[in-house]
This record gives structure tokens, sequence and C-alpha cells, in this order.
């Protein structure tokens, strides 16, 4: 449990590494035999999730002053592979496992059976293979090999299953169309397709509705540096534009194709003081506007724009929040009532979430484990009235570990 109350911010912080560019250089340590090195890799509870599983799988991954040296051939596993409650884990790793022929069984916790898992049966059956669910037991069973063939997937509730797809066709030289209907997140399918190509691996994408492998080069580094972590350093800098003071980050790609880089131009365009030196950005209390912001693509950014938007007079809306229900918890829910709870005005009107912002009195909110809701609260304790008091403040680990240790260097008031 934390107490977090209004602050005045000062520090300097480095963004931590970024937990999708960890995962998929991890995902692209499975395309070699070659030892590959990554550097600044995140230890996030989901990042744990998938290095387990490669060694599981038979790679050797060892640290070395803060590089992970990952060497060793691919193998299928008798072990069950534990996916805790990452929901990439969930559906990317079954869809790879099918590159090996029998069986290979996951396990994770309840909450992640909750999540929608159910495309993985029907995207497995069009690969002549088998994915089968057991809710009950929150246990998931890939049999494969998958088959070489044309296939069709709905990406509108997660583009997960889309990057698992791609990488399994890339391990088995699988040169065959995949359609799409409704793609959504389409910037991480660009961040995926980016990834494979710093291994020499090369798919065509036509408007995002239809993706083939062309070619795989082998002529290629094996040495990779993490980015850092726009979704995570959008929490940053959301506090700096809205807390009395001034935040210095360090450790932020510019020119990244992370989609919640999307944050900076936001707060830019509602009037934040924000400037690069260096190549840090350095951020200090605004007089920011209301936005009207759609957050189709850039859905973790929703719990930082909610405490933005109380902090702004006037109305400020959120469209693009569907898939929020399908998150940790059922963030769409969860993140308006509990800050009705805490006296904010907010509703969902017409799919949409409507804040009337300008004041924050504060008061008790339940996180429900989920990572970016207990984030979200720390922010807005620190304009509110009152004070925030969290509860299972722990639960940032899945994504950010050090977050309440970086609030501390930016004096936010915890207790």
């Amino acid at each position: 449990m934390k107490f977090v109350t209004r602050s005045n911010i000062e520090g300097v912080v480095s963004a931590p590494p970024s937990k999708s560019h960890s995962q998929r250089l991890l995902l692209n340590s499975m395309m070699t035999e070659s030892e590959v090195k990554i550097k600044n890799l995140s230890d996030s509870d989901d990042s744990i999730v998938l290095i387990n599983a490669l060694r599981h799988w038979g790679k050797s991954i060892e640290f070395d002053s803060g590089t992970a040296i990952i060497s060793g051939e691919l193998n299928k596993t008798e072990n069950v592979i534990y996916l805790g409650e990452s929901g990439f884990c969930a559906r990317v790793l079954p869809l790879v496992a099918l590159c090996f022929e029998g069986k290979t069984v996951f396990i994770g916790a309840k909450s992640l059976f909750k999540r929608p898992l159910s495309d993985l049966e029907s995207i497995a059956k069009q690969l002549n293979s088998s994915i089968d669910i057991d809710y009950e037991r929150c246990r998931i069973t890939s049999k494969g090999a998958a088959k070489g063939i044309e296939i069709s997937i709905d990406g509108s509730i997660s583009s997960q299953y889309l990057t698992g797809i791609l990488y399994l066709f890339s391990k088995l030289h699988i040169y065959q169309t995949v359609r799409v209907k409704t793609l959504k997140s389409k910037g991480y399918i660009d961040y995926t397709l980016e990834s494979l190509k710093s291994i020499g691996v090369n798919f065509s994408n036509e408007d995002y509705s239809k993706f083939r492998l062309l070619n795989i080069s082998h002529n290629h580094t094996h040495e990779f540096v993490v980015e850092g972590d726009w979704s995570a350093a959008a929490f940053i800098m959301g506090l700096g534009a809205i807390a009395s003071g001034t935040i210095k980050i360090n450790g932020l790609n510019i020119n990244s194709i992370q989609p919640d880089r999307a944050i900076m131009d936001l707060l830019i365009s509602i009037g934040a003081k924000m400037r690069l030196v260096d190549g840090s950005i350095i951020i200090e209390k605004s007089e920011l506007k209301s936005f009207d912001y759609n957050a189709t693509n850039t859905p973790d950014l929703v719990p930082v724009l909610i405490p933005i938007a109380l902090t702004v007079s006037g109305k400020s809306t959120i469209r693009g929040v569907e898939r929020l229900q399908f998150k940790e918890s059922n963030r769409l829910a969860n993140l308006v009532n509990q800050f009705k709870r805490m006296h904010a005005e907010i509703e969902i009107v017409d799919k949409a979430i409507v804040i009337n912002g300008g004041r924050f009195i504060g008061g008790n909110a339940q996180t429900y484990n989920d990572h970016r809701l207990a984030m979200s609260f720390a922010i807005a304790g620190a304009i509110s009235e009152r004070g925030v008091i969290i509860d299972d403040s722990h639960c940032v680990s899945k994504s950010y570990p050090k977050f309440w240790d970086d609030m501390k260097k930016l004096n936010l008031e915890v207790k």
C-alpha cells in the first residue's frame, strides 16, 4: 500500500528499458543458433516470463555487466512453461510453439485466463495444428507442427496474435499470406516488423490487411540495445506536466517508432513546456488545454491521460477505449469507477471517456493488480487535494519494477 500526496516535483530519472522492445529482441534470438547479445534488457515480470520460456526451449541466457548473452539451439521442451500474467506471452508463445512437433504446455495466472485468448484455437486450426485452452485449469496446450498455408485472422481484439504468427512463419520459413481484418494497435505491428527486419527477416505489408514473408537474410548483427520505454516514461512526462516543478528524463529515443511516443506530441499540442537538451527531455508544470484524443492505437496511454485531464479546466474526451476492458483487468471500467470513487467528474459517454477537469480530491484506489492503474493513481495523487491511497502498489513490477524508486527520486510524496 502507498499513500501519495500533493508534491513539488524535481529531479532526474532514466526511462526504464522498453518491455515491448525487450520481448521482441528475445523472440529474435529464437531465429538463430548464433550468440545474441542484448544490452539494457527489461527486468519486468513479463520479460522474465519470456526469458524463462526460452530457457525451457534450450536457450542458454547469461548476464554479464547488464548484457544478456543468449546462445544455443532451440528445442522442444517437456517442461510446463509458466506465463504469469503476461498477455503478450499468452498470445504469442503458444503460436510460436507450433514450430515444434508434439505438445507444449503453458500455464498461467487465473487473471490471465479472463482475457480474450480464444483466437489462438481458430488460428492453430487453420495451420493444421491445434491449441486447446482449459480455462478452469488455466492451461494452454499447443500441438504442432504448423503447416504453411494462407490464413485469415481478426485483429480487432489484439495485434499480438499477428506478432506470434509473424515469428512462427519466420521460424518455419512459411512464405504464405496472412490476411488480417480490422487490425488495432498498428504501431505495435510496425515495431514487430522493424525488429524482425533487424535480423534480416522481411515481410510485405499491404495496408495492414495482408502480410507475407518475402525473404530471410543471414547477414545481420547479433548485438542489440533495448530502447527506453515510452509507455513507462509517459507517466513521468505526465507527472512533469501537471505537478509543480521540473523533471529531466534520460534514455528515450526521440525517433522511436514505439506507439506511445505519441505522448510527447500530445503534451506539446496541449501546451506542455517541454524541451530537448543533449538528448534528454526536460518538462515542467504547464498550463494545459483540454483535449480530444483517439487512443485506438495507443491504449496504454489512457491511464496517463486521465490524471492530465483532471488538471485541465473544461471537458476532455478520450476515444477508442473499448479494448481497455481486455487488459490485466477491465481497465476501462476500473479506471472510471475508481476515479469516480475519488470524486473525479468522469464517465463513459458513447464509448468514450469524458472528464470534466479542474479539481481532483483523491481518496482510496483499488488497482485490481493492474500495473497501469497503480501508476495512474500515483500520478493523480501528486495533484490531489487529500492524497491517494493505493492498494497492491507492488503490481507495477509487471512493466516498471523501479517505478516507486524513480518516484522517490523525483520527490513524489510517498508513504
